[in-house]
């Protein structure tokens, strides 16, 4: 057996962890948000407006100018 391949397993558990909480949160919020009557629509379209600019700025952060690194690189 190669002992690199556990150590990958390790570098990923908490990715996978991380994924399933989050998506797991997504899911209920979302559940809530869209159900939501008393919410009106121009309040959740006002939310989307607000929180879209987060994620882009987010993104443009992480994939910005930065080159990515081979963490096992030596």
């Amino acid at each position: 057996m190669n002992p690199g391949v556990y150590a990958a397993g390790r570098d990923t558990l908490p990715l996978v962890a991380a994924t399933i909480v989050l998506l797991l949160l997504a899911a209920a919020t979302e559940a809530f948000w869209s159900s939501a009557a008393w919410v009106q629509p121009g309040v959740k379209y006002t939310a989307a407006a607000l929180c879209w600019p987060l994620v882009m700025a987010y993104l443009a952060g992480r994939f910005g100018a930065r080159p990515m690194q081979d963490p096992h690189a030596d």
